[in-house]
């Protein structure tokens, strides 16, 4: 299958995302970084998922959405960014399936 993995470079994505090349799949990491580690076999694929300009045109099969802003601090210095942050992911992956 063709997977997107969202947050893919974080600790719970690159997991996820290594075992499902392992398993065979063809996966695809949504990364906000051209630096960010991914597992070997994972296409990067560069953008945001606040951002739905930023997002794959791409179908999948699949998508693991493992994003978001993972220090405390953000979450309090700015709420609207957490709250908002994946909502544009979700309405286009629904769009598309």
């Amino acid at each position: 299958m063709r997977m997107l993995v969202t947050g893919a470079a974080g600790f719970v994505g690159y997991a996820v995302a290594a075992r499902l090349v392992a398993d065979g799949h063809t996966v695809t990491g949504l990364t906000r970084s051209l630096t960010a580690t991914l597992p070997a076999g994972v296409a990067r694929y560069l953008g945001d998922v606040r951002d739905p300009a930023s997002l794959p045109d791409q179908s999948f099969d699949g998508v693991c959405h493992l994003a978001g802003l993972a220090q405390v601090r953000e979450s309090r210095t700015d709420p609207p960014d957490h709250r908002s942050g994946p909502a544009p992911f979700r309405r286009r992956a629904a769009v598309q399936s």
